[in-house]
């Protein structure tokens, strides 16, 4: 830690504190987590272990958070990892009024180069949600916290793929479109049913894969055709809709890939801010207009962003990590928890 100036705390959760810091020799500001080895002759704690082999497996990206180094402190592991200065959730919670189209073009585009180049490497991240998509001062979108990321083996050898994952974005597709989540509930079934009415009770005949299922008859559930995607996303365009709705099939092998997907979207990570893209109505539908969202700089230098938007610091986009803080709808919908292998096909 000698290498460091510590400025202050930034965070503090169960797994150990974060702090912002600044280099002594680069002065380079940093944040660095810092985790406490409670049973030190026991070696990492499995979520810091698979934080650092998926963070070193990727390599660096332009939209994945950095890690710096890691280095012993006492009875605990740091690790040095780029400061970011707020997340997604954060700035949903705080926007006055729906995004711009074309902002939501380059946010969703941002998350799919990071999410791709997780795939390429073999990496499935399995807790993707707004609060992990973290933000810099120019409004870049890269991928964090990668607690429960796995390095995943050869196809043969794993039961899921990764569209699992393209679910998840689907529900950050939503948020971003309604800057709320897409299905809230207090509880895992609750949240389940909500699912469910809005996209349709599965049946074998579509998804032959849903009988193998670990949770297939634990719990049986009236059976509902899918609602309009118009009452989950009022004011979306066609095409947003069209593409909100392949993310979402119940099928995973039927929903696209993230590269997939990206290469559709176009645009992103790409000049200031990260901003290109057409945004055009077809996008936005009645949401169109940079409105007030313009006038408050959200594209500005980070400053005016974040001075005016607010950060709401490391708190889930559900909570405070209770039942719903760690894993949320974006758990439930992107095989994270105790419901992905029901949902999202693969149930790690």
């Amino acid at each position: 830690m000698d290498q460091y100036v510590l400025l202050g705390c930034i965070g503090e959760g169960a797994h150990g504190v974060v702090f912002k810091a600044k280099d002594r020799k680069t002065g380079e500001l940093v944040a660095l987590k810092k985790i406490p080895l409670r049973r030190p002759e026991g070696g990492l704690p499995p979520q810091t272990l698979r934080e650092i082999q998926a963070l070193l497996h990727i390599q660096e990206h332009p939209h994945v958070v950095r890690l710096g180094a890691v280095f012993a402190s006492g009875p605990a592991v740091v690790l040095a990892l780029e400061l970011l200065v707020g997340d997604l959730g954060g700035l949903l919670r705080s926007a006055p009024a729906p995004l711009p189209p074309p902002r939501v073009r380059a946010l969703l585009a941002m998350t799919l180069r990071g999410l791709s180049h997780c795939h390429r490497h073999h990496v499935m991240h399995r807790d993707l949600k707004p609060s992990n998509l973290l933000l810099d001062a120019r409004g870049r979108l890269k991928l964090g916290d990668l607690g429960l990321a796995r390095v995943l083996g050869p196809p043969r050898a794993r039961p899921y793929s990764h569209q699992v994952a393209t679910r998840a974005v689907g529900c950050i597709f939503g948020e971003l479109l309604t800057l709320s989540p897409l299905f809230p509930g207090d509880t895992d079934l609750e949240q389940l049913c909500r699912v469910l009415s809005a996209l349709g009770t599965p049946s074998p005949s579509a998804w032959p894969e849903l009988r193998a299922l670990p949770d297939y008859r634990k719990v049986r559930f009236a059976r509902c055709a899918p609602a309009p995607l118009e009452r989950l996303v009022p004011g979306a365009g066609p095409e947003a809709r069209d593409l909100l709705r392949r993310l979402l099939r119940m099928r995973p092998a039927r929903r696209p890939r993230a590269e997939q997907v990206r290469a559709h979207v176009g645009g992103g990570g790409r000049g200031h801010g990260g901003v290109t893209g057409r945004g055009n109505g077809r996008w936005g539908g009645s949401m169109g207009g940079n409105g007030v969202y313009g006038v408050m700089g959200v594209m500005g230098d980070g400053g005016a962003l974040w001075g005016v938007m607010g950060y709401n610091g490391v708190m889930g986009v559900m909570g405070d990590g209770g039942s719903m803080g760690g894993n949320g709808v974006y758990g439930v919908m992107g095989g994270n928890g105790r419901w992905g292998g029901s949902m999202g096909g693969n149930g790690v």
